[in-house]
This record gives structure tokens, sequence and C-alpha cells, in this order.
């Protein structure tokens, strides 16, 4: 099997979604087709194997994916270095990637991701909405929003997007 051309492996990585929502996101799509296995997902991103293994590793202990059958490796699959062709199917479809541990647990969303999703969600956004606003909106399994984080997101990595809105 040959390589990529320097034109495709470009081209992957400008336009291929990656991390495990992007990861989730071709899972989803694969899955209205059918079964799906991790070798279809690394076909689709330029991302190492193992990284996806251990993502679809975790939605197999949660319970969200399931194996539905296991097809004896070929000298291919070894060649590229992957383990035989496990066969997968989603059992629950939630939309948004689930976040989870390295043994399958839920986590809790972190408040700095509620700060985000609420400024993608407020037309106006502002220090005194995000004081007002983000902690009456916090789930009972998030940590609590202090009404420091948005102060200290400004003078974090995140400078430029929150001032902006602020």
């Amino acid at each position: 099997m040959m390589g990529r051309s320097i034109v495709d492996m470009v081209e992957i990585s400008i336009a291929v979604p990656r991390g495990e929502a992007g990861y989730w996101s071709i899972i989803r799509d694969l899955d209205r087709d059918g079964p799906w296995t991790v070798r279809q997902i690394c076909q689709r991103t330029n991302v190492k194997t193992q990284a996806v293994g251990t993502f679809v590793r975790k939605l197999r202990l949660a319970g969200i994916a399931k194996v539905v059958e296991k097809n004896p490796s070929n000298q291919d699959a070894r060649r590229d270095n992957l383990p035989e062709a496990v066969v997968y199917r989603l059992a629950k479809r939630p939309l948004l990637a689930p976040r989870l541990t390295l043994d399958g647990k839920v986590r809790p969303e972190m408040a700095i991701d509620q700060v985000w999703r609420a400024i993608k969600m407020f037309k106006v956004f502002s220090l005194a909405v995000y004081q007002r606003e983000l902690p009456s909106r916090s789930t009972k399994h998030s940590r609590g929003l202090s009404p420091r984080t948005a102060p200290s997101q400004r003078r974090g990595r995140n400078a430029d997007k929150l001032s902006a809105c602020a």
C-alpha cells in the first residue's frame, strides 16, 4: 500500500475533524450508514490510530458503542500497525460528543465550557451577563461557576476572544 501524496496530506490537515468532538461527528456519520471500524475513522483524519482507538474504547466502556463483530486480522492491517478489525454500532446517539473518563464514566461539564457556550448563545455578552445568568443555568453535575472565572480567562490564553465579547 502506498503512502499518501503531499497534496493529500496538506488537504487532510486543513479540513479534517480533530479531537473527540471531531471523531464523534465522523462516528455518527458512519453509524448512519451501518457498522463501522476504528480504521474507517482514521481514514477520515490524520491522527494516530491509538487516539481514535482510545476514544472508541471509552465509548464502548460507557455503553454508547457496542461491538457487533470481530473480523480476523489480515496482512494489510498488520502492515499498518492495526489490530484485528472490530466492528461497532452505536447503542446511544447523543447529539454532542460525550465527555468520558478513560474508564467510560461521564465527566461533568467544565465551567469554562459553559462560559463559551453562553457566549455563543447570548446576543450581547458582558461580565455582568456572565455573573447574572450563568450561575442560575449551571447543572447539578457542574462545578460552581465563580464570578472570578471570566476575569481570569480574560487575562489568560483566551483574552482576545473573551474581551471582544465583553
